[in-house]
């Protein structure tokens, strides 16, 4: 669209535009140089080439090599269970569940609290901890001297534990 000297090539042009729109485009300052040329390549290189091994790493999650480690996402990636309960856990490390909160970030409602205790923000955190319905379901669900651990622990440090052992967690003999 441009000859060597950074004009436009209006002769290129004349076959497929009608002759207003080459009289705009010859009104028109020539195009500049102002950003180094864009260059396609594989963003998880240095030298931006794409490598078996390099997609490998990511699939498999070794990616330390990579600059990239997340111990929670890992967890959740080789949970051995129901694809519900994996997709849930994703959900809630990325604080992504529909709570009225997150309804109320979207503009979907204009009332952020929880229907349940109408007092309280009803975040994920408030969901799934404090409450008070759920509070009940994890009294009756975790053993007595971890429910205080539960309790305060944040959100996302939740989620790795409960993928990885059940220690804490009642059995049904008991």
């Amino acid at each position: 669209m441009v000859d060597s000297e950074g004009d436009w090539d209006l002769s290129i042009l004349q076959d497929r535009l009608p002759q207003h729109i080459l009289l705009r485009l010859a009104a028109l300052h020539r195009p500049q140089q102002c950003f180094p040329i864009d260059h396609v390549g594989w963003g998880l290189r240095d030298d931006r080439r794409f490598s078996i091994k390099s997609a490998y790493q990511v699939r498999w999650g070794r990616t330390e090599s990579l600059g990239t480690t997340d111990l929670t996402w890992k967890a959740i990636h080789r949970f051995r269970g129901l694809q519900r309960i994996k997709i849930f856990s994703w959900l809630v490390y990325h604080k992504k569940l529909m709570t009225n909160d997150e309804r109320t970030r979207r503009h979907f409602t204009s009332d952020n609290r929880c229907l349940i205790c109408t007092d309280k923000v009803e975040d994920v955190d408030h969901v799934l901890r404090q409450c008070p319905s759920a509070k009940l379901v994890w009294t009756v669900l975790i053993k007595p001297e971890k429910i205080s651990e539960f309790f305060f622990a944040f959100v996302s440090a939740m989620v790795r534990p409960e993928l990885t052992a059940t220690r804490g967690l009642r059995s049904n003999a008991e």
